[in-house]
Parts: C-alpha cells; structure tokens; sequence
C-alpha cells in the first residue's frame, strides 16, 4: 500500500528519534498502560470485525502500533495520519498489517478530500494545540474525516476526573451561565524526562456537544479502572452512523 500524502512537520519531543523508540514501552505495553492498550484493541477489533468497515484512519497514529496489531479483516484498508517523521519511521520499521502511513496535520488547510469508515484519535493528542479553538477544530477535523455512516472513537482526556464534578454549565446568582469550557494542565515524565506544558483538555460536554449531533449515537466508553495512585481513569467517545 503506497503513502496517499507526505509532508515533514516538527512537533517537539515527538521528532526526538529515541522517545519515538521507546514510546510504545510506556504508553502502550507498560505494566501501567497494557490493560487499557488491550481494552483499545478489543473495542476497535470488535468494530473492525462488525462486518461494516472498509477503512480505518487513525490520527495522530505515532508509532502505529494500533494500526499494525489490532485484529481485523485482511480487506480492510488501514490508513496512519501523524506529523512527527520520527514517530513514523519506527512505525514504518515495525511489523504487522499493512498500513499507509502519512506524515501530515491534520489542521493543515491543504489537507486533501478523503474519508474513511472508522476514525479513531486515542491518547488525547489534541491537547497539544495551542489554543481552545484549535483543539476543537482539530477534533472537528476528526470528524470531517468519518465517511457516511461511518464511526468515530475519540479519547476523551479528563485529567484526575475533573470534570465528573466540575459542571460544563453553572447558573450564578446574578443571572446567565458561566460555563467551564476546559481545563488546562502540564505534566513531567518520569522516564523521559520531558514537560508538556499548557496542555489542554476541553470540558466532556464541550466536546459532546460539538460532536453529538452529527452522529446518530454517541456513548461514553469507559476503560477499565488502574488501581495506580495518580493515574486517571481513561474513557473515550463513541459514535457510531455519522450523518
């Protein structure tokens, strides 16, 4: 399967070639994040093998592990979008189904026509934009992408479940609402080091209702909850039937 598009893009600590070696060992298969990895897998294979897809897009895929490892008909075409060319070149060097992979933002107004059946966009890359209205048009892309029909899984960043207290709409007492739209937040790792700064998470019901109605369903999935001191409870959107 050949490149459908290819552009160079820095984006940070994600360009740095050993981070890009050694991300799949933290986010994906540690002790930490393994079982989650596998609730992924087994959510996307079950859609994959729904008997419905035809093509699966990830965004901001990294090293694709998911695209390369999830089970699914051999028919279905597997396409990664990510704009750091070192998360690509391990994913490239790696086994498993075959994937088109393309080094492109998907913010980049140039970004040809394509659609696919099953979009995904896991572990909240969208907090990287700079600002609130580019993490929802970054979504909103996300979504443009999703053909007819077809399904959207998009992880759901809620750091230290916040937002299953904070309400999206306040009334206050002198009239009007005031909503909370996202919170923002910045983080080091312990095994690489680095800070990610000024990250930020919209409010689930801000992305709910940018989402929702051009869907005909959407649910909250929930992960498997980690018995790890400091570590949130993931969960993700699923939508299913775009109009």
């Amino acid at each position: 399967m050949s490149e459908f598009i290819a552009r160079s893009d820095a984006c940070g600590v994600y360009e740095e070639p050993n981070y890009a070696e050694t991300y799949d060992s933290y986010f994906l298969t540690s002790e930490i994040n393994k079982g989650h990895y596998k609730f992924e897998a087994d959510l996307i294979s079950s859609i994959l093998n729904g008997g419905r897809v035809k093509s699966w897009g990830d965004i901001a895929c990294g090293t694709g592990k998911h695209l390369r490892e999830i089970q699914g008909p051999n028919e279905v075409q597997r396409f990664g979008i990510d704009r750091s060319q070192s998360m690509l070149n391990v994913a490239r060097q790696r086994g498993g189904y075959d994937v088109a992979f393309a080094e492109r933002d998907i913010l980049d107004p140039s970004l040809p026509d394509f659609s696919f059946d099953l979009v995904t966009h896991l572990w909240y890359g969208y907090v990287h934009q700079p600002t609130l209205n580019d993490v929802l048009n970054f979504i909103q892309k996300s979504v443009n992408l999703t053909a007819p029909n077809g399904q959207f899984l998009l992880g759901v960043c809620d750091p230290l479940d916040v937002f299953e207290t904070l309400e999206h709409e306040n009334k206050l007492v002198y009239g009007g609402l005031f909503k909370i739209d996202a919170v923002t937040w910045s983080y080091t790792e312990p095994w690489s080091g680095h800070t990610y700064e000024n990250c930020i998470a919209p409010h689930t019901m801000k992305i709910i209702n940018l989402v929702a109605a051009q869907f005909e369903q959407c649910e909250i999935v929930t992960y498997p909850a980690l018995d790890v001191e400091g570590h949130w409870n993931r969960k993700a959107l699923l939508c299913r039937g775009k109009k």
